[in-house]
């Protein structure tokens, strides 16, 4: 793996390090994603309501980094 930097280009501030992605990378994210919907999943199983706490847990941490990347 390559880590590389993240800048914030108007404080030249370091935010985070991240890992360059490799060319199996998407693939895995697509499997990944396809077998949460799968019928014995435990996405598919389990309660809608925890979705959306999981989902709305997401956006909150969206708008927490928005900052850094605008």
């Amino acid at each position: 793996m390559n880590p590389f930097s993240i800048i914030n280009p108007s404080t030249d501030e370091k935010i985070c390090q991240v890992e360059e992605g490799t060319k199996s990378d998407p693939d895995k994210a697509i499997e990944t994603a396809e077998k949460g919907f799968q019928y014995d999943s435990p996405w598919r199983k389990s309660d809608p309501a925890a979705h959306a706490q999981l989902i709305c847990k997401l956006a909150d941490l969206r708008l927490h980094v928005v900052g850094y990347l605008a």
